[in-house]
């Protein structure tokens, strides 16, 4: 789940913002408005195996991590 993976790459939680997952190619395969209030989930088994980006888009800043899906 994307919860924990959130908490790993350090969302800010009580903070909006956009939530992009893109593969190695840069399609955009989720994008989503994180209100700051309610924990995002998104299913991560739907998704092949390999490298994706997960952009966390805030007001003021910009944090791209890369996961990989084994």
């Amino acid at each position: 789940m994307i919860s924990l993976l959130l908490a790993i790459l350090d969302v800010e939680s009580n903070k909006p913002c956009k939530i992009s997952i893109t593969n190695v190619i840069g399609q955009e395969i989720i994008s989503l408005e994180h209100n700051g209030i309610t924990s995002p989930s998104i299913d991560l088994n739907k998704f092949d195996k390999g490298i994706y980006n997960v952009t966390l888009s805030y007001e003021n800043k910009v944090s791209v991590k890369s996961v990989i899906l084994e």
